[in-house]
Parts: C-alpha cells; structure tokens; sequence
C-alpha cells in the first residue's frame, strides 16, 4: 500500500455473528516489524513491537476499527512518526487459539518533491557536531505562524501579589467554619 502523509491507514478486526466459523474466531495482534520479521512472520527483537490487538471478533456493534494517521511528527506517545520515502511493515500474529495465518502488510510512504530553490539545510545540534539534514517536506504542511498563547484559566486565578491575602482569608474562613 502507498500512502502519503496526513493519510489514514485503517484496520479493520475480523467480526462474526455468533456462533462464528466451525473453526474458530480469528483473533490476533497485528505488529510493526523490520524487514527480517516481516519476512519470518515473526514479531521478535528490538524493532518489533504491537500496535493493536484484535480479540474482539464477536464485537456487539460490528467490527473493531484501528486507524494509524500517516504523520511525520506526532503529539502523542505511543504515536508513531512516519518519514517520507520509507517503507513499513506490519504484521499479524495469531493468538493460540485463533484459526487465522500470519498475514503482512508493507506500507510505502510517498514523499513529495522539494519545491525548486529550497534545497535542503543542514544544521548541528548544540552540544554535537554531527549534521542534520532538513529539506522543505520535512516541515510540509506545517504553518510558519506562530500560535497565539492563552491562559488556560483567564482572569480567575489569583494574580502572585494578591496571594497572602487570598490564602489569609481561606486561613480565617477555616478557622470559623471549624469553631
């Protein structure tokens, strides 16, 4: 499969109405590997690691639904950063007691062109002499304004000079609710 990036990639659980097949459910979890365990089917050592399970397969409202967002940079923790020009691998690993196989998926994530004259700029990061090589697909997408900046809490909080007597009043209201 060939995606670019802000594409979604989305898998979908297998799903049967009860009773299910005469052979069992197909249940399993579904790994991003390196090129070797995507060749042995095999999600073992330190580039494989699960991305979903599906154990659901009587699911009362349909199918389970996982959906991996292509992105170069992500927010989230256990998120995933894709680089344009890189190719994924994805397997599916069969509990003991599912009927199903093994089954691969290589994800290609297509890259765009840089734009003529913004050729790639190289910076070292401090403390460091090694160079890091960024290109203008690098930031695609991305705005070059900078955000604006709020208060999480405008206005309600307390300003610092305010504090003593805030926590003097909160100290007095205790002490005569308490008597």
């Amino acid at each position: 499969v060939e995606l670019g990036l802000n594409d979604y990639l989305d898998i979908f659980c297998p799903h049967y109405e009860s009773p299910g097949p005469p052979e069992g459910p197909e249940t399993f979890a579904l790994y991003m590997v390196d090129w070797p365990g995507y060749e042995a089917c095999r999600a073992e050592g330190a580039n494989a690691f699960q991305r979903w399970k599906c154990s659901m397969p009587f699911a009362p409202f349909g199918p389970v639904r996982f959906s991996e967002k292509i992105q170069r940079f992500t927010p989230f923790s256990l998120g995933f950063e894709f680089l344009p020009g890189e190719t994924y691998y994805y397997i599916s690993v069969p509990t003991p007691e599912s009927s199903g196989q093994c089954l691969r998926l290589q994800v290609s994530v297509c890259c765009k062109e840089s734009r003529p004259g913004r050729g790639p700029v190289t910076v070292s990061p401090m403390g460091t002499s090694l160079p890091v090589h960024l290109s203008a697909e690098d930031f695609e997408g991305e705005s070059p304004q900078v955000p604006k900046l709020e208060k999480s809490i405008s206005g309600t909080s307390p300003k610092r000079e305010h504090l003593p007597l805030a926590v003097g009043i909160a100290f007095f209201l205790v002490t005569l609710l308490a008597s």
